[in-house]
């Protein structure tokens, strides 16, 4: 009956949708596995020979079909189906694109429910990115689904207070520019929760690229609102576009996207920010672009100098800015400068034993090589003896 109606010329495409779905669910309702994997196979054979191979029809049953296999003690046939379908979503031919979240959705939760939690997030992530790249195919589709999953994934992961941030973003706001605000607070939110999370290499890579052309969106709508709360966003919201462009590996348009969040920090603060440069020096440093981050470093010592009185955090960030140039410098082979600025700054964190021994951890050798290069070999031995080892002091 089933392969004859998929056959039919006469059924629509979304008739012969309605009753694969409608044959899936029976076959899981049976509870006999070993039926239900012959309904399946025989669905998607069916399917197969008349869509052919990359249909977005396939998707749901292959989900389906997977969640029998694991029903049934099969978990490496379970894995097979569930790779297949997430190829197919990645595949062309879909012929109704803007569903696809629903099926990233049934990943996320059988991955979840595998306990691959990587996975769970990877899906839910894109099933957010993809239903808001169609908003404007459908204003009123329900983005809690998407939400509800993203939450169930961070909280698996144990990033409780990530969870509870794009539960609360999800609350209805009805006023006009706060509605705006809150849609891209959530998906800035989903964004985020990439960065630092142990979704890996191109896993991470491919959601940062679906997420990427939302945040631009989002950028042109922060700049284009009449206002000033949305508007001082707009430095944060380039910031975190930049981080997702790391993601994906273009770093050029993420150092310039980093720069072009610099004047919107400027404004923000009233001035020179520090922060932002320092962020830039960073990523600069981490990609062994030395000589560019050097002036970022400067920079950021400079505006934090120009202010006395600062509190102690202040003063510990101005430390750490300082240890970053000493490096820059030590990668350049400046090996005086790189010294004189080591050594002070490395000394005034003496009273506070981890972040000392932290320092030494991560500059120790790089001070131990100035001192080399500088011939100074009583330095260099007491530098050899203590780097790494139990807090004591160098100087």
């Amino acid at each position: 009956m089933i392969p004859r109606l998929l056959a039919s010329e006469a059924v629509s495409p979304l008739r012969k949708r309605a009753i694969v779905l409608d044959a899936v669910a029976g076959a899981k309702g049976l509870r006999d596995w070993r039926q239900s994997q012959i309904w399946l196979v025989a669905i998607l054979d069916s399917l197969r020979t008349n869509e052919g191979d990359n249909t977005y029809s396939l998707i749901e049953p292959l989900i389906h079909l997977a969640d029998v296999y694991e029903s049934d003690g099969q978990p490496k046939e379970a894995e097979k189906r569930l790779a297949d379908a997430a190829s197919l979503i990645d595949g062309k031919g879909h012929d109704s694109p803007s569903e696809l979240d629903r099926e990233m959705l049934l990943l996320a939760e059988r991955y979840s429910a595998r306990g691959s939690k990587d996975l769970a997030l990877f899906w839910s992530l894109r099933a957010v990115a993809h239903r808001f790249a169609h908003l404007n195919d459908d204003e009123h589709r329900d983005m809690a689904p998407c939400w509800n999953a993203l939450e169930r994934a961070l909280m698996q992961k144990g990033l409780a207070a990530e969870s509870q941030m794009v539960a609360a973003a999800a609350a209805p706001d009805l006023s006009s520019d706060a509605r705006i605000d809150a849609r891209f607070n959530r998906l800035r939110m989903a964004a985020k929760s990439l960065d630092g999370i142990a979704l890996q290499g191109s896993i991470a890579a491919v959601a940062a690229r679906e997420v990427c052309p939302l945040m631009r969106h989002a950028i042109r709508l922060y700049e284009d609102s009449k206002a000033p709360a949305q508007r001082n966003w707009i430095g944060h919201v380039w910031i975190e576009y930049a981080t997702l462009l790391k993601l994906t590996g273009d770093v050029e348009a993420a150092m310039e996207a980093y720069r072009t969040a610099i004047p919107y920090r400027d404004k923000l603060v009233g001035g020179k920010d520090y922060w932002i440069r320092g962020v830039i020096g960073g990523r600069l440093f981490e990609i062994a672009r030395y000589a560019e981050a050097e002036p970022y470093f400067s920079d950021s010592i400079q505006i934090l100098e120009a202010n006395p009185g600062l509190d102690e955090e202040h003063q510990q960030r101005l430390i750490a800015r300082r240890l970053q140039l000493a490096a820059v410098y030590a990668h350049l082979m400046r090996w005086e400068e790189s010294r004189l600025l080591f050594e002070p700054n490395l000394a005034a964190l003496e009273p506070i034993p981890a972040a000392y021994d932290a320092a030494l951890r991560t500059y120790g050798q790089l001070l131990l090589h100035a001192y080399t290069e500088l011939g100074l070999e009583a330095k260099a031995e007491a530098a050899s003896d203590r780097c790494g080892g139990p807090h004591q002091a160098l100087f």
